[in-house]
């Protein structure tokens, strides 16, 4: 009988067990890759649009997206033009860049969700009828 309740207690602590473990080697494979993602997600950006997108700084955020493991981008600032002296025009304290768990551990990174806080566009209509938003994010 005691040999039939270390089973079960043994089973029992190896399924609570092993959630906890995935979790925290998933935060360790995203912290691992963190820089690497976001200076790829900056690189692409800026090559791909007219305007720029400047990040200061970026760290993991475990449950902002949950149940996506989140990227937290801090003072996030997109510029209509890679001019020095251009004016932000999006300016974003903080966006939480979700991706999936299982898809990471399989060597994937899909964004699949993304949260903004605290921040301002200022949408401009230029005498062409054309918008700043617009501008910066055309390639």
């Amino acid at each position: 009988m005691k040999k039939l309740k270390k089973r079960w207690l043994k089973l029992v602590m190896g399924f609570l067990t092993l959630p906890l473990l995935v979790f925290f080697i998933v935060q360790s494979i995203l912290f691992w890759k963190q820089d690497a993602i976001v200076q790829e997600l900056v690189t692409t950006v800026n090559e791909d649009f007219m305007g720029e997108l400047r990040i200061e700084d970026s760290h993991i955020s475990p449950f902002a997206n949950f149940p996506y493991i989140s990227i937290d981008l801090d003072n996030v600032s997109v510029y209509e033009s890679k001019d020095k002296k251009a004016k932000a025009i999006l300016k974003l304290r903080d966006i939480y860049v979700g991706f999936d768990l299982w898809a990471m551990l399989g060597g994937t990174v899909d964004i699949k969700s993304i949260k903004l806080r605290d921040g301002f566009i200022e949408l401009v209509q230029h005498t062409d009828g054309s918008f700043n938003i617009a501008n910066a994010l055309s390639s």
